[in-house]
């Protein structure tokens, strides 16, 4: 899904939207699986809640919490993983720019 950014000689603008790109992509991998578990639990209490003709509203409330905890307790470490890796490929390509454009650098 991610893909090779080259490490540039400067910031310009096609690197600075290859960041932006990959950033976008990942900000949705890392949110979706918490916003699909309550959307799904709240179209299920929402029918739940029209059959019965309950309108309490700790009932649509506290089943999205805990759908949400349960996702980010299934789906957090690939997460973590996902944001590290990242990171990791961004923060090497800031000390190879800086590498390359250094003063001592002959």
């Amino acid at each position: 899904m991610y893909m090779t950014l080259a490490a540039a000689d400067h910031f310009d603008q096609d690197f600075m939207l290859s960041i932006i790109n990959e950033t976008l992509e990942l900000m949705l991998k890392c949110s979706w699986p918490m916003l699909m578990a309550a959307i799904i639990v709240g179209v299920l209490v929402a029918m739940f809640q029209s059959v019965t003709q309950v309108q309490e509203q700790t009932l649509s409330f506290v089943p999205k919490i805990v759908a949400t905890f349960l996702a980010v307790a299934m789906y957090g470490p690939e997460i973590c993983g996902d944001v590290q890796g990242f990171a990791a490929r961004i923060l090497g390509q800031i000390g190879e720019m800086g590498a390359n454009n250094s003063m001592f650098h002959h």
